[in-house]
């Protein structure tokens, strides 16, 4: 095998995000992170999601956010939003460790089949049963 450096960009055909957040928008986002954590640590998962959205639009280009956003989506049990974030997560910085955490907990529960339904009688179960 050949020894060909590396490059520190995720393997995909589109180019890493390359934009210059301004250093207000860089601090707002991290106070929504540090909200969306505290909302996180009591359940308030829809909270979290909240701060985390803003979190992003204002600074997109932090794989962190990202893999937040799909922790809090996995504890909310949204396997697939999960794996879009963890996916996000991962085009910004292929080594983010949570990203890469919870990219383990999306395959496993992808490989884990769901579980199956008791057929319940539809309306026309129930008419088509002879009363008498």
């Amino acid at each position: 095998m050949s020894s060909t450096p590396r490059s520190s960009q995720p393997n995909n055909s589109s180019p890493a995000i390359v934009m210059k957040v301004p250093f207000a928008a860089q601090e707002r986002a991290r106070g929504h992170l540090q909200r969306a954590q505290e909302q996180f640590k009591m359940k308030r998962y829809n909270e979290a999601v909240a701060e985390l959205r803003d979190a992003i639009k204002n600074d997109p280009t932090q794989s962190e956010y990202h893999a937040w956003m799909a922790k809090v989506n996995l504890a909310k049990g949204l396997v697939g939003m999960a794996a879009i974030s963890v996916r996000q997560a991962l085009q910004i910085n292929s080594q983010d460790a949570l990203a890469l955490e919870c990219q383990k907990l999306v395959e496993a529960k992808a490989d884990q089949k769901p579980p199956a339904k008791p057929e319940k009688p539809g309306l026309g179960g129930l008419l088509s049963r002879k009363l008498f």
